[in-house]
Order: structure tokens, then C-alpha cells, then sequence
């Protein structure tokens, strides 16, 4: 009588028995903790941007500090804030999301740093 071909003489079973891969994993998404929004940072900084409310907001302490000492950067910094809030905003929800952000300067931040004393520079 002919042998099955999966079983050998002592009927071992010809095949070995294979774990189960377990089912990949979705992959998680970390959500950024209580991001910043812009209605908050515009509403601090229309009205208490003088005395640094926004950077105080967006977690920005040394500006914050700065603003409360020289009353907004003497007007100019309020004002200019109010154009660059959309672009701190962002700053500073990237920063929450990874700690070791590393923020890239921009010519608008060397013209914000020359407007106040470059109109006083030679022409």
C-alpha cells in the first residue's frame, strides 16, 4: 500500500508548523497638544500687544518681556506684529509639536531688526 505523500513512514507529517505573522500596526499619529490659534493671538494682540499679551501667548517669553519694558518696541513692534502673527502662530505650533524645532530666520526678520535704527543710518 503506497505511503500518503504528506506523512512519512512512522506518519511524521511532512510539514512544519508556521507562527502566524501578527497584522501590521496602523501607524499612530501624535496630535499636536492644544494647538495655538490666531483668533486668540489677534484678539491679545489688538488689544493688550503693547505689554507683549500675544508673545506671552505663543509662549515667546523673552519678547514677552521685552514688549512689557518698552511698551510694544516703542508702537512699532505691536504694529509689525500684526502682519507677522500668522507666521509666529505657525512658529510656535511647529515648536509644540517637536521640542527640538529649530526656527529658520528669514529676510523679514533682518528688515524688522533694521527698521527701527536703519532710519537713522547713513543714506
Amino acid at each position: 500500500m503506497a505511503e500518503h505523500p504528506e506523512v512519512l513512514g512512522g506518519g511524521t507529517p511532512i510539514y512544519k508548523e508556521v507562527p502566524v505573522p501578527p497584522e501590521p500596526t496602523p501607524p499612530v499619529y501624535i496630535p499636536i497638544r492644544n494647538p495655538l490659534s490666531l483668533i486668540p493671538a489677534y484678539c491679545f494682540n489688538i488689544f493688550l500687544g503693547v505689554i507683549g499679551a500675544h508673545h506671552a501667548y505663543l509662549r515667546r517669553w523673552a519678547f514677552s518681556f521685552f514688549y512689557v519694558v518698552t511698551g510694544g518696541g516703542f508702537g512699532v513692534g505691536w504694529i509689525v506684529d500684526l502682519f507677522r502673527l500668522n507666521c509666529l502662530v505657525d512658529e510656535a505650533n511647529c515648536k509644540l509639536l517637536d521640542p527640538d524645532y529649530v526656527t529658520k530666520k528669514s529676510c523679514i526678520d533682518a528688515y524688522i531688526l533694521w527698521f527701527p535704527l536703519g532710519l537713522f543710518g547713513q543714506s
